[in-house]
């Protein structure tokens, strides 16, 4: 049985697009978490719009990324997912709906461990760089980068490194200012043995000026310094 390791998730998510809705600066605890979710859970429930149904998934996405066990996380996953489907049919071309889309259900394929999702998830990437390359720094090019580079090659499934570099070099064009991205780039050469260029780009991210207002800066900080000393 294969297990998949796919993005946004990695460890990580992409930046939270509906941060600037007052409700957020509640994130600091899981009781705070747990209101987010009630607060979109309602918009969604009694509006039913598009903008309601991405940002409820994306505060189902954070709750149980950030405030539960592995195993807990499940239902979580799969109520963000239905709320991406709808999201995407009440705006097909909505780059928010395919972003989320593509997190929760690359999360929800990993804990199902289904290599029959790898697929669809590949497409949802897809869509989302053909709606907006440039969209929340590139995330569709990082999405699929990892995609390449975790999944197995040819011909058990669709992993190859030199597309995945190549996503990873384009999502940098995009992505200058996202330590995040540093971090998934940085992995990637180290894989690949290449220490000196890694570690170059590692510096670049840790020399990017700190966000005060986003609570998940000086973890990337934390992740970009650990992966820095496997560089030496």
């Amino acid at each position: 049985m294969f297990r998949w390791i796919v993005v946004l998730m990695l460890a990580a998510s992409p930046v939270l697009l509906s941060a600037k809705d007052a409700i957020w600066t509640n994130r600091n605890t899981p009781s705070g978490a747990q209101s987010i979710i009630k607060y979109y859970q309602d918009l969604y429930q009694t509006k039913g719009d598009y903008d309601s149904c991405w940002k409820y998934a994306e505060a189902l996405n954070y709750y149980a990324k950030n405030y539960l066990k592995k195993e807990d996380r499940k239902p979580y996953y799969e109520k963000a997912v239905k709320a991406c489907e709808k999201a995407v049919q009440l705006k097909p071309k909505g780059p928010e709906g395919y972003l989320w889309y593509s997190v929760v259900f690359g999360r929800l394929t990993e804990m199902n461990m289904d290599p029959f999702g790898i697929p669809k998830l590949l497409d949802l990437a897809n869509k989302l760089i053909e709606i907006d390359p440039s969209f929340a720094d590139g995330a569709g090019y990082v999405i699929r980068a990892q995609l390449y580079q975790k999944a197995p090659g040819w011909p058990i499934s669709i992993g190859d490194q030199e597309k995945a570099l190549a996503d990873y070099h384009t999502a940098m064009k995009y992505g200058k200012n996202n330590k995040e991205l540093y971090w998934y780039y940085g992995e990637f050469l180290l894989e690949k043995g290449q220490k000196a260029v890694a570690l170059k780009l590692i510096d670049k991210g840790l020399a990017i000026k700190p966000d005060p207002g986003d609570p998940d800066d000086a973890k990337i900080d934390k992740k970009l310094k650990a992966l820095k000393e496997k560089c030496k």
